[in-house]
């Protein structure tokens, strides 16, 4: 079921359970900065009221991914199944995030103030390029792989699409 080549993000979504890793990137999203803001500012807030939407969608796409992987195995061809890929989307992804983070500390004023709160730098600087390298670094698996199996689940690509659409909207 699982490929030897298989790195990273396929990696892990192929040994860790869907519903595992729904919770587990609840917590470390949507959970951390809760928790975070709760001790570092004594109250627990969503900033944008968009925060948690869209880490719930983002992560059921990461959970269904798994998912997927797990019922019809890794595709054997396709990007994804290089390391290269997986190196080069985890570094972009570190830079856009850190490119949006400084920009904001650029900005000033307010959002420099709340762009320095620990909350935030967990949210920009480890939870985006993490959260954003699973989810680019398994498009292939979704959209270039070509499986077959995948073709059983009409729906599913878009399911994949929406939930990445409206995560990061």
């Amino acid at each position: 079921m699982w490929e030897a080549q298989s790195f990273g993000s396929v990696w892990l979504f192929s040994v860790v359970p869907w519903w595992l890793v729904l919770i587990g990137f609840l917590f470390l999203s949507t959970g951390m900065v809760l928790i975070l803001r709760l001790i570092h500012e004594g109250k627990c807030y969503d900033r944008a009221r968009s925060s948690t939407p869209g880490d719930l969608f983002l992560t059921s796409y990461c959970a269904t991914i798994a998912c997927f992987i797990q019922s019809i195995g890794v595709p054997k061809n396709g990007w994804h199944n290089y390391w290269v890929w997986h190196l080069v989307v985890f570094v972009t992804m570190t830079i856009v995030a850190n490119l949006l983070h400084f920009s904001a500390i650029r900005r000033g004023g307010a959002e420099r103030e709340f762009t320095n709160l620990p909350a935030q730098m967990w949210h920009n600087l480890i939870v985006v390029p993490w959260l954003g390298y699973a989810i680019v670094s398994t498009l292939p698996i979704v959209v270039v792989a070509g499986n077959p199996t995948l073709d059983l689940f009409p729906d599913s690509r878009w399911l994949c699409c929406i939930n990445i659409i409206f995560g990061f909207s």
